[in-house]
């Protein structure tokens, strides 16, 4: 399985730029769903105190894999988030961006650097992958224009979708991750960040049809979307 292979990339990568695996509540380290899909998740923390959150859903007909990684810093440094579907073995979505949580702008100054540095990591991996067309509308407040947003059109696009997502999390660390000790933060910011994607994420369907509407909603608010207030649905 190649999501979990590249997961186990991310790990060592975060380790050795001095990130720390981060306590999960039990009810969230590992569950076991309906289509025999099976939930682990991960969670990493930085010496500022910055946190990444992961979700990897598996089973035999279906790979799900949603990363996020929040910084403490969230004015000068955008946010790390990856989402990957397969489906039969088959790539249906990727994501791969870094993204304000204010939107481009709402802080120009962060938009000119991510066009910087983005787009030329966009120019080398897009080409060549099926095109995601419009984006949902919950998500154009966040997304870059130097997103790798796609419906890839076959499994021979993923070893390029996660090649960009490798190439993505080094430029975070390398360019951004350097400004996370600084002590100026934005976490009101943030937290309206964590509720947009907590009310609008495309990953509940999928979570609800395996383990209940309640666990999920308490997964979502507790764990990968943390922004303190529960969404009632």
């Amino acid at each position: 399985m190649e999501l979990s292979h590249w997961l186990k990339r991310v790990d060592q990568r975060l380790k050795q730029t001095g990130w720390n695996e981060a306590p999960i509540p039990l009810e969230f380290q590992e569950r076991e769903g309906k289509a025999e899909l099976r939930l682990r998740s991960s969670a990493w923390v930085s010496p500022a105190g910055s946190e990444a959150k992961c979700a990897y859903l598996c089973g035999p007909r279906a790979e799900i894999l949603n990363l996020m990684i929040y910084p403490r810093h969230c004015v000068e440094v955008p946010v790390f988030a990856v989402e990957l579907i397969l489906f039969g073995q088959q790539p249906r979505v990727a994501v791969v961006d870094l993204q304000a949580v204010q939107g481009l702008a709402g802080n120009p100054g962060l938009g000119a650097r991510l066009h910087t540095e983005m787009a030329p990591v966009h120019r080398q991996f897009s080409l060549g992958l099926g095109a995601g067309g419009d984006l949902p509308p919950w998500a154009e407040e966040h997304f870059t224009p130097w997103a790798i947003y796609s419906r890839p059109q076959s499994m021979a696009e993923l070893p390029q979708i996660l090649q960009a997502a490798t190439s993505y999390l080094d430029l975070w660390l390398s360019r951004f991750y350097p400004d996370e000790r600084a002590t100026c933060s934005d976490q009101p910011a943030l937290r309206q960040y964590q509720q947009h994607h907590l009310e609008n994420t495309p990953g509940r369907r999928f979570l609800v049809t395996s383990f209940g509407s309640d666990w999920t909603e308490d997964y979502l608010a507790r764990f990968m979307y943390p922004a303190g207030e529960l969404v009632k649905r």
